[in-house]
């Protein structure tokens, strides 16, 4: 039994350093973090509009809002990059890009039908390419946030 919990004992020891030597591995690289972050946030407003098209009822896949998204972005970045974030957030170039997007999304669809496919099967195609697209962007994401955050 002694031996039992010598053994755990060395088991939580090796654990804690290990978990304190990665986390002092990760370094703040806001250009690897900024990269990331795009695409996730892209994959998150590809999503938002997904659900908000002809096919939102057929995708179920659970995402985070863009609201959110953009929250858990700024939390990862430097004061300087968060506002630099805002900034663009606000653009004209930005609401160009939603619109874009919507637009992208309605266009994929239609083209998904005049190649034999009925809406349905259109949207479910769509549906599971964006999901994909999104849960990629997502695991992207998490791995940023601990290689490259702050």
């Amino acid at each position: 039994m002694a031996g039992f919990r010598v053994g755990i004992a060395n088991l939580v020891l090796v654990t804690a350093t290990l978990a304190w030597s990665t986390a002092t591995w990760a370094e703040y690289d806001a250009g690897k973090l900024r990269q990331v972050a795009g695409g996730y946030l892209d994959a998150v407003h590809l999503a938002a509009e997904l659900h908000q098209s002809r096919c939102g009822d057929l995708f179920k896949k659970e995402t985070d809002s863009f609201a959110q998204a953009t929250g858990e972005l700024a939390g990862y970045l430097n004061p300087n990059d968060a506002n630099e974030l805002q900034t663009f957030l606000t653009s004209d170039e930005f609401r160009k890009a939603q619109t874009s997007t919507r637009e992208f999304i309605e266009g994929w669809v239609e083209l998904l039908a005049r190649n034999g496919r009925d809406e349905q099967a259109s949207c479910n195609v769509a549906a599971s390419s964006v999901a994909k697209v999104y849960e990629d962007a997502k695991q992207n994401w998490e791995q940023a946030k601990a290689n490259y955050g702050r």
